[in-house]
């Protein structure tokens, strides 16, 4: 997204530390994006969200996925150049939230 990033991650290990990780891909990516852009890429501060272990993970990630789709951005989540996975591959992403991006933008599962 042009102006925001979503990302669905889940801890390997018991003590695993969310907020130092996100503080880490941010000065990364930020650092980088500087470089090459000459700009700051990051604002103060982000928005998180926990789930529960009752909420359906499957319908987050079909949210996540679609979401350039229903701002107008592509036609498809498999047009969309900046989205991924560290773990599968963008058709693999697509076939298991079952996409069906409607016309109107409206989620597609």
């Amino acid at each position: 997204m042009p102006d925001h990033a979503h990302v669905l991650g889940a801890a390997t290990t018991l003590d695993a530390d969310f907020v130092k990780w996100v503080n880490l891909w941010r000065q990364l990516s930020g650092f980088a994006s500087s470089r090459q852009r000459g700009e700051a890429l990051w604002q103060e501060g982000y928005w998180d969200y926990t789930l529960r272990d009752d909420e359906p993970l499957i319908e987050v990630a079909a949210y996540i996925v679609n979401n350039p789709v229903r701002a107008g951005l592509v036609a498809s989540p498999h047009d969309y150049p900046l989205a991924g996975s560290a773990k599968y591959t963008m058709r693999e992403l697509v076939d298991s939230v079952q996409l069906r991006p409607r016309r109107d933008g409206g989620r597609g599962f």
